[in-house]
């Protein structure tokens, strides 16, 4: 094909992937090789833009304007042996000549420059020199032994907690459970030891000179830029005379690379170079996460400074990393919760997002399911096991199903589900996807490309998280996101074809039934619950001594659930040790349907109870309420008529995003209070001295990197040597690993999968946005609202906008004050 190209005298031969379908054929390569002018190998969109130029040229193939000059022979290869090609015998046309030529110029200069943007996969050897620079002189065999050798000692998804010590014995069976390979996020590449005892990774399976895959024991060859390739395949190019002495991936010099290598040691340079890229700038291998290891300087000894010489840029920038690392991570008495006592939140602590005076509130409302009602850890177990229950018994999913245990430290609250691509992952407050949380079943998506690429980056757009993604708000929904995941991994394993929508259709719609029944007597979830009460349910008479404050206060109190009466007076019963509760409440609402309850005209009805005279009608129309009463369905509008409730006097306590606490906000200006039960967990975490080393560490390594950054623009730093910008470009990259690290491991202390349930790695959550947006105060418990005195006034703690300047002073003067 590429022969026959030159023969009708092409000027530059293009062959794109139209099928994304991998690389090319070994034969391909070996005739783009030969070939007498230049090739390039670009991605689908570039052959896109090709042919959108072709057609426009068809519209006026006769113009005068036209240039037939110039020939763009374009292959569209589809991975298969009988590919078939085609000629474009005239192209890259305009309505004027001059734009034809700047377009074939841009087109050359694009074949020159395509390897360094990532746009290029392989360039013909022959006139790589011409394209990257000079031909350099081949390299000698003494020359070529300076660079390091490595076996080939696992294809594995995961390293277990005895990494010095794994065996070697199975190159590809190696399985150290879920647990760890949650930890590896990406990795799915072949994992190399280097001669100095740390482990390499990289996350291509074969090498990219002859196209065979790396098996195990191979003998790889270790370039300075930290590509590998087989021995064989790789000294025959660099010994070559027609090759260029140039990464064959990344074009970095190896020349440049070896001095490097010779003037500090191999094993310095692997520590500097722990980042993401190679020794030339080139950022072309995606190291996962798992692969880094942590920076770590002495703490008996300062940082050996022979490699930095008299430069006193990369001194200063070492001895800061240095005095960072030992002042955060070497003093844990420094950040202990007793140190900080004055300044530490705890769990019975309310937490403003704006400012609230309680002495306004005359009417406060409660939701009961995860509000008042307070279950133990075995609801979300049962939730799991009930759902995939009915999935296999009434749905006709697979009986093998059944095995599956419920894992409660895998999801979290607040989680995103994809309903086309099944994927489970954790939205910022931008709606941009946290890309180390994106899972597929209960494995991390190997291949984060297919993120990029459906969303062009990661990016939400609010239509698609309107109509595509399925949201994981509230408590029942964690053992959902559970399930959803456990089922596609299963399927997967088994090769069974599914629909992930589908799939979440099912599980939401089983859901909905063991939650709700046949809506006349209880759900089978109720049932359980109540039959077993004391193990789903703690008692709370603190609960009841806080609601009786309120009422002898004189403040209006109403109950508004979306759950039945039965089941309710079950349950408060049982946790306040009286049958009188309704005493408490001046109104109160079931299977009220929030959240269309804001915005319905549903009337109310009469729900019977056992002390209710025989004239009360359950289809009787209401007008107004009574107390000892109980009321079904309704809506907003109605209910504020009938009692009367100003607007800005009433606060609404829930633990739901959207049936809870946005409609109330909106709609009626109410004050909401969101109660966030996984705060008590978040609290104990922020309280340990490990994560606020973590904190103050990553805030001193940005300080010292953006001041670094600075530093370059300076008269004296334009001045040094090539070699000595390079050298003070890695040292920042050592800084950027580092602070990537810490953030990793400040996710891991919240959930290894998911991490906060109000952070991202670098934004608030999706879900701690929507709370700030619709909740005036979030706690952990109903139950702190009696902390707090009828007129007490909550200020939210001041946010300072990136222009400002923090006050730190504040904090040294507490110290003094308390």
């Amino acid at each position: 094909m590429i022969q026959e190209a030159e023969r009708i005298g092409v000027d530059g031969i293009v062959i794109g992937n139209t099928n994304e379908c991998g690389r090319p054929t070994k034969e391909l390569l070996e005739s783009a090789t030969n070939a007498r002018v230049p090739v390039a190998f670009v991605a689908s969109e570039v052959v896109s833009e090709i042919e959108t130029m072709q057609e426009q040229v068809a519209l006026e193939p006769h113009s005068e304007d036209v240039r037939h000059d110039a020939f763009i022979y374009l292959s569209i290869y589809n991975g298969q042996p009988d590919h078939e090609s085609h000629v474009v015998n005239h192209i890259l046309a305009s309505t004027h000549i001059l734009l034809a030529t700047m377009v074939v110029l841009a087109l050359l200069i694009y074949l020159s420059l395509a390897c360094s943007v990532g746009s290029l996969r392989y360039i013909p050897r022959e006139i790589a020199p011409d394209i990257f620079g000079t031909r350099a002189e081949p390299l000698d065999k003494g020359t070529l032994e300076q660079l390091p050798l490595i076996p080939v000692k696992w294809n594995v998804n995961g390293l277990g907690d005895d990494d010095e010590e794994a065996r070697c014995e199975s190159p590809s069976t190696i399985d150290l459970g879920q647990t760890r390979k949650a930890l590896l996020q990406q990795l799915a590449g072949i994992i190399v030891r280097s001669g100095d005892g740390s482990y390499l990774f990289t996350e291509e399976k074969e090498c990219a000179i002859c196209l065979d895959s790396y098996v195990f024991n191979d003998s790889l060859r270790l370039l300075p830029c930290k590509h590998a390739f087989h021995r064989k395949c790789i000294d025959a190019w660099l010994l070559s005379e027609s090759m260029t002495v140039h990464c064959p991936v990344c074009k970095s010099s190896i020349t440049d690379g070896l001095r490097l290598l010779d003037k500090h040691g191999y094993s310095d340079v692997l520590n500097l170079l722990r980042g993401d890229s190679c020794v030339a700038g080139h950022c072309c291998l995606s190291v996962s996460r798992a692969s880094l290891k942590p920076l770590r300087y002495s703490t008996t000894s300062k940082p050996d400074t022979s490699y930095f010489g008299s430069n006193p840029y990369l001194q200063q920038l070492s001895r800061q990393y240095k005095q960072a690392h030992d002042l955060c991570m070497n003093d844990p008495e420094r950040f202990s919760s007793s140190h900080m006592q004055h300044m530490v939140s705890t769990s019975r602590d309310i937490f403003p997002n704006t400012e609230l005076r309680l002495s306004k509130v005359r009417t406060f409302g409660f939701d009961y399911d995860y509000t008042l009602a307070r279950y133990t850890d075995k609801l979300p177990e049962t939730i799991y096991t009930m759902i995939r229950d009915v999935l296999v018994k009434r749905m006709l999913y697979p009986p093998a199903l059944q095995a599956l245990k419920y894992d409660k430290t895998f999801a979290i609250r607040g989680l995103s589900y994809d309903r086309e691509t099944g994927w489970l992952f954790k939205l910022d407050s931008n709606y941009n996807i946290a890309m180390d949380t994106v899972h597929y079943g209960r494995e991390p998506l190997r291949d984060l490309e297919e993120v990029y690429s459906l969303h062009n980056g990661t990016h939400v757009a609010p239509d698609y998280v309107k109509n595509q993604l399925y949201q994981l708000n509230d408590i029942y929904s964690v053992p959902e996101a559970t399930l959803l995941a456990d089922i596609i991994q299963y399927f997967t394993e088994q090769n069974i074809p599914f629909h992930p929508r589908y799939l979440a259709e099912d599980i939401r719609a089983a859901g909905e039934y063991i939650h709700k029944g046949d809506g006349i007597s209880l759900s089978p979830l109720h049932s359980t619950i109540i039959n077993n009460i004391g193990d789903y349910l703690d008692r709370a008479p603190e609960l009841l001594q806080i609601l009786n404050t309120l009422k002898s206060s004189g403040k209006r109190l109403f109950l508004l659930t979306n759950s039945g009466y039965q089941y309710i007076n079950a349950g408060l019963t049982y946790m306040f040790g009286t049958r009188d509760w309704r005493a408490l409440f001046d109104v109160v609402i079931v299977g009220a349907r929030k959240p269309s309850w804001y915005l319905s005209h549903r009337p109310f009805r009469l729900v019977p109870t056992d002390t209710q005279e025989s004239r009360h009608q359950p289809w009787a129309h209401v007008d107004h309420f009574e107390d000892g009463q109980v009321y079904s369905g309704g809506n907003l509008m109605t209910f504020t008529n009938i009692t009367g409730y100003s607007d800005r006097n009433v606060m609404y306590f829930g633990d739901h995003i959207y049936s809870d606490l946005r409609d109330p906000s909106i709609q009626k200006g109410w004050f909401t209070g969101a109660i966030v039960s996984e705060l008590k967990y978040e609290l104990s975490v922020i309280q340990r001295s490990e994560y606020r080393q973590l904190v103050t560490y990553i805030q001193l390594i940005e300080k010292i990197l953006k001041t670094a950054q600075q530093q370059t623009r300076s008269a004296q730093f334009t001045q040094l040597s090539v070699e000595e910008k390079e050298a003070f470009r890695q040292l920042l990259e050592v800084g950027r690993v580092e602070r990537r690290q810490a953030r990793w491991k400040l996710r891991d202390c919240f959930n290894t999968n998911f991490g906060s349930v109000f952070r991202t790695e670098k934004y608030p959550s999706l879900f701690a946005t929507k709370i700030k947006a619709f909740a005036n105060v979030y706690t952990a418990d109903l139950s702190n609202l009696g902390e707090y005195p009828l007129d007490f006034i909550f200020y939210p703690k001041r946010m300072t906008q990136a222009h400002e300047s923090r006050m730190p002073e504040v904090d040294d003067l507490l110290e003094e004050i308390y």
